[in-house]
C-alpha cells in the first residue's frame, strides 16, 4: 500500500513537471513571435 502510493505521488509530480515544461515552452515561442514582429 505505501509502495503504491509513493509511485501515486511520483506520477502526479512527473505530470504536473511535464505540464510546466510545456507551458514554459510556449511562453518562450509566444515571446519570441512578438520579438518578431
Amino acid at each position: 500500500m505505501q509502495n503504491n502510493k509513493k509511485i501515486q505521488i511520483l506520477a502526479v509530480f512527473l505530470m504536473s513537471h511535464e505540464e510546466k515544461k510545456k507551458h514554459l515552452t510556449f511562453n518562450y515561442t509566444q515571446k519570441n513571435r512578438m520579438g518578431q514582429k
